[in-house]
């Protein structure tokens, strides 16, 4: 909703309210002519939000970028995005994430003006949530996810179209997560992985003092 350098999508669906709720937010944007353009506040619900990660899918101002923001109230709100060059279109995507989580990964396929499927390859742990948002060029393109499940996919105008997922993983491992395109166009991908906050790594070691009897004593 909107043109220029401020867009509010209002009353988002955000799921079921809970204190810890994190909400991720994918949106691709497109300038028309070849400046670059980015995202440089949103607010989610009212509250800020952090940028993951932003990518110039092709020249003439295509880009996408991933935010997300703690927002453990509300069953709706708005999303407030504002950027720094007018842009002619935008679209966005939200995902609601559970769990003390911190994000622990990311990786894109940057490849330029690619043509091809685009791929990320990352490393996930137990427990963990990835989250995968594609953008092409293409107002007729549809995708076929691997390593994630598709949530939505959409044309956001005649110009391009936005599609993405996401999946618990119950182990850690390396996963590769793809999309392919319908139709060849250029397109990039960001996947961000969210962990649970206890998590210490593949060979780290938990020592639990707090529970010691003699925890404190001289």
């Amino acid at each position: 909703n909107g043109s220029g350098t401020s867009y509010t999508f209002s009353t988002v669906a955000l799921g079921t309210a809970a204190s810890d709720r994190s909400i991720v937010v994918a949106v691709g944007h497109t300038r028309g002519v070849a400046v670059t353009t980015y995202i440089t506040a949103m607010t989610i619900g009212g509250v800020s939000a952090t940028k993951i990660a932003d990518h110039q899918v092709a020249s003439g101002g295509y880009a996408q970028e991933m935010w997300w923001a703690d927002v453990p109230s509300g069953t709706t709100g708005d999303v407030v995005v504002t950027v720094n060059s007018t842009v002619i279109y935008m679209a966005i995507a939200v995902d609601a994430i559970y769990g003390d989580n911190i994000l622990y990964a990311v990786g894109l396929d940057t490849t330029a003006n690619n043509t091809n499927d685009v791929t990320v390859t990352i490393g996930v742990l137990a427990g963990g949530v990835a989250i995968a948002s594609a953008k092409g060029l293409s107002g007729s393109n549809t995708w076929t996810w691997t390593g994630v499940t598709e949530e939505y996919d959409f044309t956001a105008d005649s110009a391009y179209g936005i599609s993405g997922g996401s999946k618990t993983y119950s182990a850690a491992e390396e996963v590769t997560i793809s999309a392919a395109k319908s139709t060849s166009c250029a397109a990039g991908q960001i996947v961000a992985v969210f962990a649970p906050t206890q998590t210490y790594g593949t060979n780290g070691i938990f020592l639990d003092f707090a529970d010691s009897s003699d925890f404190g004593n001289d």
